[in-house]
């Protein structure tokens, strides 16, 4: 990638609620078929950058989305870290899950 200093963030694609007039808060509501396309698009942009992780939330639509990014970018050059998969963890504890240190 570009550095350390180099963040880039992607919202996940539409859900199946998305148009509904529904708010989703935290429910673990799956992509649409237009948001399945839309985590394809933006996959093909991001694995340009060449990421060197892909962090996640563990709801669905945002899990799938960020799959969808590592599938482009190859087996590899990439770890999917769910951010509430750490929670309690103690940073020196989180290299041998992924294989490096937390930056």
């Amino acid at each position: 990638m570009h550095g350390p200093e180099c963040v880039i963030l992607v919202r996940h694609g539409r859900s199946t609620w998305s148009g509904q007039d529904r708010f989703i808060g935290q429910l673990d509501v799956p992509l649409s078929a237009e948001g399945i396309g839309d985590a394809e698009h933006v996959a093909a942009e991001v694995a340009k950058l060449m990421p060197d992780q892909l962090v996640s939330s563990d709801m669905l639509r945002a899990r799938d989305t960020a799959v969808a990014i590592g599938r482009r970018c190859g087996n590899g050059r990439w770890t999917l870290t769910e951010h509430n998969v750490l929670a309690g963890i103690q940073r020196s504890g989180h290299a041998p899950r992924t294989g490096r240190p937390e930056r």
